[in-house]
């Protein structure tokens, strides 16, 4: 169990950074576009969603490179970044301004939902660990090669 921990705590680092990449690219698309861009899942105006997007994304790819850090503090962007995705999946349910369009899009949600939840976990685990722990080599306990 404590190798699927590893793995998991260490996959939410490219995973982040992918996703961070997408925003700010997708930010940076809607700048040079210069028109509104509607993305119903983000709460934000259509004419302000490419500086959202871009800072959504600067901030999930400092959160992913800082997490590839040994500090524990470092590691909490990537924990508030993924909190911040779940709570922004789970209020879209709850605003009137946005509708699913059937069965089908209930069920994608639920599984964009499901793997934000996934993720979350995953960032749970990775700032409760050490670098050291996940690498797998603790050095307190390992004996000199000397003797």
């Amino acid at each position: 169990m404590r190798i699927v921990k590893r793995i998991l705590a260490i996959l939410v680092i490219p995973t982040t950074f992918l996703l961070g990449l997408y925003c700010l690219g997708l930010g940076l698309f809607g700048w040079i576009d210069g028109g509104d861009m509607n993305l119903p899942l983000v709460p934000v105006a259509p004419e302000s969603l490419p500086s959202a997007l871009a800072l959504m994304g600067a901030f999930a790819i400092l959160g992913a490179c800082l997490a590839a850090r040994s500090g524990k503090w470092t590691r909490l962007l990537l924990l508030i970044w993924w909190v911040a995705v779940v709570a922004a999946l789970i209020s879209t349910v709850f605003r009137p301004s946005y509708r699913f369009d059937g069965l089908a899009d209930l069920a994608s949600h639920g599984w964009q939902l499901a793997g934000a939840l996934v993720l979350l976990y995953c960032a749970q685990l990775r700032f409760r660990s050490s670098g050291r722990e996940l690498a797998g080599t603790d050095w307190s306990r390992r004996r000199s090669w000397r003797g």
